[in-house]
């Protein structure tokens, strides 16, 4: 809630006006007041200075009627004190006007008053604030052509004159600038408004086409999950199912060890499978964890678990990343993505070359590390290079996989506000480039 000052205070009262129209009115209202007053004052001191006593007794009562306005503003009686204010300032520039000639200056309260009248009522009842206008034009008409003499004239002294009519002159600007410093703000603060909303719904738009393409995308994997998923499970299921019947009737003791092999090979199958679908979901759910680490010794401790699945084969994993590397971000995630280059490393590595290598290196510049895992391996084929990080995309029939994996370790990096490239040439290897914020 925003602090006020003492003067809106003082005229509106301590209560708070959600209703921002309502609140500019109110100061607006207790301003007018409290200008009566100030009016006033003024006159029960020049007037008698230049021996006129005959307003004497108006500028009293306008001086009560000032405190009355305050006094119902600070209530709340919003209604009341504006037709209180309006009308009582209409009958005494009336007043004044009709014992004045016009070159006194009193006819320019009458915009003043008619201005007024339209703004104070123009958001609650604009009928009635337009009723006030026609008074005080209707009053300014009648003062100006008819002499009605209700009151003792006042003396043509060209000096006082003068001085009436630059205090009117002066009071009566004040008044109206007081109007239209009120009419300005408000058409201000509606632009402000207008512009605020048209941002907050530029920005809603936005955001629902974000959203709009967010489901669009998450309904087309959807459908791709349901379907590679089915194929992927089922796939396996029938292969062991059909083992299981040969191995029923076969009569062959010495072709079992190979048939189990089989079935030992599709439920790893099955298995990895259900890890890369859990590794999607869990990257989907969980949030983002940074933890510091050093990088090397981290890498050691993943490329140790690979050593299983590439004894035998002549696959050397190495890296050559500098031990004072230390980076910040989610392990867990990092984790994913090295293990599925790694993983892919091995899997598609060429067995007939005689020094197969995986390579990681890595580099810390300006709060960035850029991880690079290179390998010599069959490469991949130009025409399948702008589709391998799609769901359940094989770019070989040498596949085993899911077709899962490069799509969850680009899903995963995203979520680490990190990205990938890759070049790679048939045959000779591939060269995959990780960038990630690494503080």
């Amino acid at each position: 809630m925003k602090k006020r000052s003492w003067l809106a205070n003082f005229l509106i009262g301590p209560a708070w006006i959600e209703d921002r129209v309502l609140y500019k009115q109110a100061i607006l209202r207790g301003q007018l007041g409290l200008l009566i007053i100030g009016i006033c004052l003024f006159y029960l001191i020049v007037d008698p200075l230049n021996a006129i006593f005959s307003f004497i007794p108006w500028y009293v009562a306008a001086f009560f009627v000032g405190t009355l306005v305050i006094y119902l503003n600070r209530r709340g009686k919003y209604a009341i004190a504006s037709s209180v204010l309006l009308i009582f300032a209409n009958l005494l520039v009336f007043v004044i006007a009709d014992v004045g000639n016009p070159e006194r200056g009193v006819f320019l309260f009458f915009i003043v008053t008619a201005v007024t009248g339209l703004v104070l009522f123009y958001h609650s009842n604009l009928n009635l604030g337009i009723t006030f206008v026609v008074v005080s034009i209707v009053l300014a008409m009648l003062a100006y052509y008819f002499d009605l003499h209700l009151f003792e004239q006042l003396p043509d002294d060209g000096k006082l004159v003068q001085i009436n009519f630059t205090a009117n002159f002066i009071l009566g600007i004040a008044s109206a600038v007081l109007v239209v410093l009120f009419i300005i703000k408000r058409n201000n603060e509606s632009e402000w408004s207008l512009l605020k909303k048209k941002e907050e719904l530029e920005a809603l738009t936005e955001e629902l086409q974000q959203k709009n393409s967010a489901l669009e995308k998450a309904n087309k994997e959807l459908d791709s999950f349901v379907y590679s998923a089915s194929h992927d499970l089922r796939a396996p299921l029938s292969t062991l199912l059909g083992l299981i019947e040969v191995i029923r009737i076969t009569d062959s003791t010495d072709e079992l060890p190979s048939y189990l092999e089989m079935m030992t090979r599709r439920i790893h199958d099955m298995e990895g499978f259900i890890k890369d679908v859990t590794d999607y979901a869990r990257n989907s759910r969980l949030g983002l964890a940074r933890v510091q680490f050093n990088l090397a010794a981290f890498i050691d401790k993943l490329i140790v678990n690979f050593d299983l699945e590439t004894t035998g084969t002549g696959l050397q994993i190495t890296h050559d990343i500098d031990p004072e590397i230390v980076v910040n971000t989610d392990p867990n995630r990092l984790k994913v993505v090295i293990n599925n280059l790694l993983n892919n490393a091995i899997k598609y590595f060429d067995p007939g070359k005689e020094k197969s290598f995986v390579r990681l290196s890595a580099t810390l510049e300006d709060g960035d590390c850029t991880l690079i895992v290179e390998d010599n391996g069959i490469g991949i084929a130009w025409e399948y290079q702008d589709k391998i990080f799609d769901m359940f995309f094989r770019a070989t029939e040498q596949s085993t996989g899911s077709g899962l994996g490069l799509y969850i370790l680009k899903e995963t990096l995203h979520r680490i506000g990190g990205r990938i490239s890759f070049q790679s040439q048939p045959t000779r290897g591939s060269k995959f480039v990780v960038e990630f914020p690494a503080i």
